[in-house]
């Protein structure tokens, strides 16, 4: 009889500590492009089909008048200087492939920039990403790369501006900012 209890007693706890193994496991494998988010943010957009929203946002007269705000027109003025250096013929259709997030923050008493976040699928891999980054980059400047908080983190000088491109490939997520804290508060906000 005691045996049969502590063989019982030995299968229970095998398929508790088989499930506690999997929950944990599993747990730490959902995440998603929310989970770095600043909670500071602005205002975020999201969607699918970003090159396509940002495409018929263009044509909307409100946005249209939003873009006259300096901060904001860095972004459509960068797509266009990405598309003549790269060669693309659309850089919507590329983003369009994957889902993404665009946020805002203020960055400064009267400035504004942009956290984007995007996951690479098996549309948009990291090569494909770093052969998009390769001809954007200023033959000048060197790359450098930090760690933060055990992530590494890619500070590169773009051609096409004076800012520079902090960027972070996480898993299948990429994470890019003009303004380096914005990544770092990514990063805070998903350790958190």
């Amino acid at each position: 009889m005691k045996k049969s209890l502590v063989i019982l007693f030995g299968v229970i706890t095998f398929f508790i500590s088989i499930y506690f193994i999997w929950s944990v496991w599993n747990q730490e494998s959902t995440h998603d492009l929310w989970d770095f988010v600043p909670r500071n943010s602005a205002l975020v957009y999201e969607s699918n089909q970003l090159g396509t929203t940002l495409l018929r946002l263009q044509d909307i007269e409100s946005f249209q008048s939003l873009t006259q705000i300096p901060s904001l027109r860095k972004l459509s003025d960068h797509i266009i200087k990405i598309e003549h250096l790269t060669g693309l013929n659309s850089f919507y259709s590329f983003i369009d492939k994957t889902s993404g997030l665009i946020s805002l923050h203020n960055t400064g008493k009267n400035e504004f920039d942009f956290l984007y976040l995007g996951v690479m699928n098996d549309l948009i891999t990291t090569d494909e990403i770093l052969k998009l980054i390769d001809p954007l980059i200023s033959k000048v400047k060197e790359k450098k790369y930090r760690n933060y908080l055990g992530f590494e983190l890619n500070e590169i000088s773009l051609s096409f501006t004076n800012s520079r491109l902090t960027y972070l490939i996480y898993d299948h997520y990429f994470i890019a900012s003009f303004t380096p804290y914005l990544v770092e508060d990514a990063i805070r906000t998903f350790e958190d």
